[in-house]
């Protein structure tokens, strides 16, 4: 874990109807254990804005940036080649969005479980692909 933080990617397929104001949505409505998640949309300042999400699990947190630049299609036609793919070569080639998923710090290893329930509720929601740039590995 670089940082000690989590950094994964979530693929987006061109058949989602993925949107951050979506994301922010359904995330208000969940719960981890007997917490009730609290989430936000979010924009960095910069040349270009850019937006994104943060998700709240008590007072640690995961943001997801959303990437629509050029790079994603190249990237997503080199992951189709990593396997086993979590579904076919074609859906994951012609990926052209993605989130940036990067957590708070987490030296211990206490919030893995977090980042699990953010990634399957992402799968869940819009069925992202979600890619571990660290492991190489495919969740």
């Amino acid at each position: 874990m670089p940082n000690d933080m989590y950094e994964l990617f979530a693929l987006i397929p061109s058949t989602s109807d993925f949107s951050i104001d979506g994301a922010v949505a359904h995330f208000d409505t969940l719960t981890f254990g007997k917490t009730r998640l609290r989430s936000e949309a979010i924009r960095a300042e910069g040349h270009e804005p850019v937006q994104g999400f943060r998700v709240h699990y008590e007072d640690w947190s995961i943001t997801a940036w959303l990437d629509e630049s050029a790079g994603v299609i190249a990237d997503s036609q080199h992951l189709a080649a990593q396997e086993p793919l979590p579904t076919d070569h074609d859906a994951i080639a012609r990926c052209s969005k993605r989130l940036s998923i990067i957590s708070d710090e987490d030296p211990e290893l206490n919030h893995s479980d977090e980042i699990t329930h953010f990634t399957d509720a992402l799968r869940k929601l819009n069925r992202l692909f979600v890619w571990d740039p660290v492991n190489a590995e495919w969740w």
